[in-house]
């Protein structure tokens, strides 16, 4: 590899969500296992136009989780961030494949929190939840609406 600098690591839960991205990228390339990192990855320079008119491109790597679950999501996560030194990380996928009202199948969308849903507590009378959850960086949610 040239280098592991990246703008961007992409993470999908699902072989299929990886691939429909991939479809999307100009000249997306796979990136073998190395002795520093023996995950799977696929690089592509993203050409952009901002806003502005101004033009310049991001550096993506991106991944699918090998199995289910947060601690294998955490283990890729740390993983492609120590290997790749991104700016951002960011997860893509179907959402469920939930559509409602004013959200269509295809739409991007943004979360402004991160839920964990594994906090939970057994006890005599039934599941207790916890409820925690990470918001994004501003800039997250400031960019996509310029």
């Amino acid at each position: 590899m040239a280098t592991n600098r990246v703008d961007f690591i992409v993470i999908t839960a699902l072989e299929e969500e990886l691939a429909a991205a991939l479809r999307f990228l100009p000249n997306p390339r796979k990136e073998n296992p190395t002795d520093e990192d023996t995950r799977v990855y696929w690089r592509c320079t993203l050409p952009i136009v901002m806003p502005d008119g101004a033009k310049t491109r991001y550096e993506l790597a991106m991944m699918t989780l090998p199995n289910m679950g947060r601690v294998e999501a955490a283990n890729a996560t740390n993983d492609a961030i120590r290997f790749w030194k991104p700016r951002y990380v960011m997860m893509i996928g179907i959402a469920g494949g939930i559509a409602e009202e004013g959200i269509a199948l295809g739409d991007i969308l943004i979360a402004d929190q991160i839920v964990d849903y594994e906090l939970q507590k057994q006890l005599p009378e039934g599941n207790r939840f916890a409820i925690a959850s990470i918001a994004p960086t501003p800039d997250c949610l400031t960019h996509p609406r310029m």
